[in-house]
């Protein structure tokens, strides 16, 4: 075996075709290996192995590829119209220990040869179709949305300052808070971020446009005094040195961490990533957005509060242009079937953040439209989402503790 290194002049382009060249090497060498094998002894290929196939190619559009390449005989993929022609069942024969190379899926060299991430090729991402081949989830996620949509209280909006405001002037506490704070993590990334967000904002804008936030800066803000005494708090905090302080944040705030949400970003509409720091060793594709929890909650006997189990702890989508710093809304969606409470807060939140149910608060927002003493009013009879037989009996229920462990 040749181990030696490419002379250092040797350019990209050169190692993607080296690559290449080897992957069409093995390619053609286990075609010719199958061949070798069916010719001894040939196998009808029954409608049960059809289907244990059917299921294995199923994974993805790369593993098609790859069946395609290794089995041409077999299986035709049309990348153009993603159609997928196979032969009847008793018209083909086929080897049966060449189903393990249906399974071979190489992400990692994938990525190497298109940029592509692996993460773009997960099934039911899109929270709008996920379920569809699942009746019981779909139908509990659609009473989700619609009760949470009829009980939800109209959006209302604060634009402030957030670098001198008094977090105690809104006069009221809150079952749920989300903070994006403008990390200086978004700012290293690249220059349009920083020129777009940060540093070219217009004149006389307010302090936290202009400037990044440190953890320190963060940990300033008064959430402790708004925070409800038994609430949730979630944190975008990015992904580097975020995942130390944050915790130092929640415990400063009166929070316990109670879980982590990984947002993998994809790229199925751009080439490549749009940022390669200086810092990490690996190519960044993911946030962290850390959930913490103050007071204290049963899974079992607080159901009229939380809902556990409905959603996961990963959100894939689509990574936003080059210069923004927008976050997935499926966040929200997590959020209000976790938690039944209605009083929900969003700090340095943008236009785009407006939603019903939420008072969002920041300096990017247009203008104010908020009334203390008519939002203290919506919650003072309802201040939860109403119990409903249908999604108690779907969802999700958690196990008996096997200990006295409280949330």
């Amino acid at each position: 075996m040749n181990t030696t290194a490419p002379p250092p002049s040797e350019s990209p382009q050169t190692l993607v075709q080296v690559l290449k060249a080897r992957q069409q090497h093995r390619a053609r060498s286990r075609m010719e290996r199958n061949q070798s094998e069916t010719s001894d002894d040939n196998l009808i290929l029954t409608t049960s192995d059809h289907a244990n196939c059917d299921t294995i190619a199923a994974l993805d559009p790369l593993t098609l590829h790859h069946s395609a390449t290794e089995n041409p005989s077999w299986i035709q993929w049309d990348p153009a119209g993603d159609d997928l022609h196979r032969p009847p069942p008793m018209q083909q024969h086929h080897n049966k220990s060449n189903l393990k190379n249906i399974l071979k899926s190489d992400h990692c060299e994938h990525f190497v040869l298109s940029s592509k991430r692996p993460q773009n090729f997960v099934r039911d991402s899109d929270p709008i179709t996920r379920f569809a081949e699942y009746p019981k989830l779909d139908a509990l996620f659609a009473k989700k949305r619609d009760l949470v949509r009829a009980c939800a209280t109209p959006a209302r909006w604060i634009k402030t300052d957030l670098w001198n405001f008094d977090l105690r002037r809104i006069g009221a506490q809150f079952d749920v808070i989300l903070i994006d704070p403008p990390l200086a993590e978004y700012a290293h990334r690249n220059m349009e971020t920083f020129n777009s967000e940060f540093k070219q904002a217009p004149l006389g804008c307010s302090p936290d446009l202009k400037r990044v936030w440190s953890w320190d800066d963060i940990a300033s803000l008064n959430i402790q005094d708004i925070a409800a005494p038994r609430s949730f708090i979630f944190i975008w905090i990015g992904d580097g040195d975020g995942l130390e302080f944050g915790r130092d944040l929640l415990a400063k705030w009166g929070y316990r961490r109670a879980e982590d949400i990984v947002w993998a970003k994809t790229n199925k509409e751009t080439e490549g990533s749009y940022h390669v720091g200086p810092f990490p060793v690996l190519q960044r594709q993911k946030e962290h957005c850390l959930v913490g929890i103050k007071g204290t909650l049963r899974r079992s006997s607080d159901t009229h509060f939380i809902h556990c189990n409905v959603d996961t702890d990963i959100l894939i989508s689509e990574e936003p242009p080059h210069g923004s710093t927008a976050k997935p809304a499926e966040l929200y969606t997590v959020i209000e079937n976790f938690c039944l409470g209605k009083r929900r807060l969003e700090l340095f939140g943008r236009e785009g953040n407006k939603r019903d149910g939420w008072l969002t608060v920041g300096a990017e927002l247009e203008s104010s439209f908020y009334n203390q003493e008519e939002y203290q009013a919506w919650f003072r009879n309802a201040p939860l989402v109403p119990f409903n037989q249908d999604i108690e009996t779907l969802r999700p229920k958690s196990p008996p503790p096997k200990f006295n462990r409280r949330f």
